[in-house]
């Protein structure tokens, strides 16, 4: 992912808390707590931060905190660094580069 302005990251964060809000209210439509826990590792109940895509809960809150750590970075980067020219990120681990947010 590569992020050029603070506008491109503020849109980003918008999506991650979209996503978010989506996996909170299907939690919230489960009545079983055994269900609740079921769904939140195995079911597609979240949403990939990012993507337009199912995912688990888990693995929705792993990739969610990683995209918020590194988009943010990157905006305070951008805010000290103006004329960098943006950045690439690779915030999961199997993506990271040398010199990646």
């Amino acid at each position: 992912m590569i992020v050029d302005t603070i506008v491109e990251i503020d849109r980003h964060l918008a999506t991650i808390e979209l996503s978010t809000k989506h996996a909170i209210q299907a939690l919230a439509a489960l009545t079983s707590p055994a269900d609740a826990l079921r769904q939140m590792k195995f079911g597609k109940t979240g949403r990939h931060p990012i993507e337009d895509r199912a995912l688990n809960i888990v693995e929705q809150i792993n990739q969610t905190f990683s995209y918020l750590v590194a988009l943010n970075a990157a905006k305070w980067l951008l805010e000290a660094h103006p004329d960098a020219g943006g950045f690439s990120l690779a915030p999961g681990a199997h993506a990271s580069q040398r010199l990646d947010i």
